[in-house]
């Protein structure tokens, strides 16, 4: 029987997706970690930022809404960032954390020290680590949460109330008419 016409068997060839180096070389990106109290993103680019390699979520990681920003999120979200990394060739990578800022919180959220510990401990180079949270130069004022404002009213209050007393104190024990007293109290 002759043998079946069609495809003939091809050879398997590698396929390398990242840069041509030599061994041991680092090949570095940058991974931005954006962590704030609602979520954390690991994006890994190239070294202009153009290029996009990977971008993992907390989000992603977990279900529940509440866990996103979570640092076992975070942890799981950095490790997948790692090996995509390793299988497109970069071993290295410089960090920018990044937190909220402008007019809202400049903490980074809890998710941004485990994301940067899960890429380190992926076997991953790191280079520089820098802070990117942007800083407000001249912008509108900061929103004021209804809490604080109520907190600060009663605070200002109960110091002013304190102050009177310590005064009418000071006053009373220096053996003066009552009548004096009674006319301190209306000055201050």
């Amino acid at each position: 029987m002759p043998p079946k016409k069609g495809k003939a068997p091809k050879e398997e060839v590698a396929v390398s997706l990242g840069p041509q180096v030599a061994e041991g070389e680092l090949v570095f990106g940058v991974a931005h970690i954006y962590a704030s109290f609602n979520d954390t993103f690991v994006h890994i680019t190239d070294l202009s930022g153009k290029e996009t390699i990977t971008r993992v979520t907390g989000g992603m990681k977990v279900k529940a809404d509440r866990d996103e920003s979570s640092p076992y999120a975070a942890m799981l979200a950095a490790q997948d960032a790692a090996v995509r990394c390793k299988e497109v060739g970069i071993t290295a990578l410089h960090i920018k954390v990044r937190a909220t800022g402008g007019t809202g919180t400049k903490t980074p959220g809890p998710g941004a020290q485990s994301a940067l510990r899960a890429l380190a401990r992926s076997g991953m180079r790191i280079g520089r680590i820098e802070d990117v949270t942007p800083v407000p130069t001249d912008s509108t004022r900061r929103k004021v949460s209804g809490h604080s404002f109520v907190m600060r009213y009663l605070l200002n209050w109960y110091s002013t109330v304190l102050y009177r007393v310590v005064v009418v104190v000071a006053v009373a024990s220096s053996h003066t008419p009552s009548s004096k007293i009674l006319y301190m109290w209306f000055i201050l």
